[in-house]
């Protein structure tokens, strides 16, 4: 369906995108069906989530609803980790260097005023 899948399928029985779809679509059979509606019974995010697609007059915009999620998701995520390098300290060596000399200058003054 979409190349990037930013989600796997989850080992521990949580369906897939592919799944949820086809059961939207009514695409699946009887015994799938029936392990996906338990699975649903048991995760009441992933009920939200089918009962909120079910809402959407046009089924076929569906995949390309959730292309647009997965692309905001990313823009926010992007943004995040940007602002996150912008906030950490970069090595900056003159600053550096330009506080050893400082505290080279406190230290001599010191022994120069002591001794």
């Amino acid at each position: 369906m979409t190349e990037n899948k930013n989600i796997p399928p989850s080992p521990n029985g949580i369906p897939d995108e592919d799944v949820v779809l086809r059961y939207l679509g009514n695409q699946i059979p009887n015994e799938e069906q029936q392990s996906f509606e338990a699975s649903m019974e048991g995760d009441p995010f992933l009920e939200d989530a089918v009962e909120g697609l079910q809402a959407i007059n046009q089924p076929d915009q569906i995949p390309l609803l959730l292309n647009d999620l997965r692309l905001n998701l990313n823009q926010q995520l992007n943004k995040k980790k940007l602002r996150k390098e912008k906030r950490k300290l970069k090595e900056q060596p003159i600053l550096i260097i330009a506080i050893i000399m400082i505290l080279a200058i406190l230290i001599l003054g010191y022994f120069m005023v002591r001794f």
